[in-house]
């Protein structure tokens, strides 16, 4: 198994980070190819936001699974993410524009929204 995480570079494992964490395999980490796994449920169980990174218990972030898969095919593609502001962590994907949630975001607010959560 770990030969085969280690010659194919499109496997990405997945790491669950938060409450009951599970570590990502050990190859994959090493390399790299991690996502992590965590969803937000809103106060009636479903899922409408996601996380597009986390911070690990040891202070490295970790991207979301989507938007690990994403870049990875995008940047096939020629499209890379850039820092339209640092300040204000805006984020640009191509013709995209990334906003971090606020407090008072949508029907969201106010509320935590720690993380990394954009609109």
């Amino acid at each position: 198994m770990q030969a085969i995480f280690a010659s194919t570079p499109n496997l990405i494992g997945v790491e669950k980070v938060g409450g009951d964490a599970i570590a990502p395999p050990p190859t994959l980490s090493k390399l790299g190819q991690v996502g992590a796994a965590d969803l937000l449920l809103d106060g009636d169980g479903k899922v409408r936001r996601a996380l597009l990174g986390v911070t690990t218990p040891e202070g490295a972030l970790r991207q979301g699974l989507g938007v690990t898969l994403a870049l990875m095919y995008l940047q096939s593609e020629g499209v890379t993410p850039e820092s339209i502001d640092t300040e204000k962590r805006i984020l640009g994907l191509g013709k995209a524009v990334f906003s971090p949630l606020t407090g008072n975001s949508g029907g969201y607010g106010p509320r935590d929204v720690g993380g990394i959560r954009f609109c």
